[in-house]
């Protein structure tokens, strides 16, 4: 899978690298959110979304009541290959946190999905899904989808 890059980079660094960025897909992305009146937190959506990528992209925003927060919900890839991401945005005195969630499908078990990628160690298992965090503070989840499927959801947070 071509977003095996997103997992592996996810993986070695709680911080992402804009350099696999589809330049117009990011663009794409604080472009919602400035039609919602967020216009302060960008360097902080641009970290979020640095890895999207693919043949489209597609966004639905939810301006929080108060316009100190904004949800996203994001899916980009191209078929067959396509990551879910789900990001929230809270501005307070002029710093931007965000929480985010990006989920892929694997076409492989989650014993290999938990191989492939070294940098997280195992936490925990509970009712069937694997729980893994890497040192940059990545939590990975590793949900058995079939017998030869796995869901892997990264977590993290961030400020900018």
């Amino acid at each position: 899978m071509k977003h095996r890059f997103l997992a592996a980079t996810v993986a070695l660094s709680a911080a992402a690298s804009a350099h696999a960025a589809h330049p117009r897909f990011v663009d794409f992305v604080v472009g919602n959110a400035h039609d919602r009146g967020f216009t302060q937190c960008d360097a902080a959506i641009r970290d979020a979304f640095a890895h999207a990528a693919g043949d489209d992209v597609r966004v639905i925003t939810f301006q929080g009541e108060d316009r100190s927060s904004l949800r996203m919900v994001a899916v980009y890839g191209s078929p067959g290959d396509v990551v879910y991401t789900e990001a929230e945005f809270t501005r307070a005195g002029g710093r931007c946190r965000y929480s985010l969630n990006h989920t892929i499908v694997s076409n492989r078990s989650c014993a290999a999905e938990m191989a492939a990628l070294p940098a997280f160690r195992f936490e925990n298992e509970t009712v069937g899904v694997v729980f893994t965090r890497n040192e940059g503070g990545v939590n990975r989840l590793l949900i058995p989808a079939g017998p030869a499927a796995c869901t892997a959801i990264f977590i993290r947070d961030g400020e900018a």
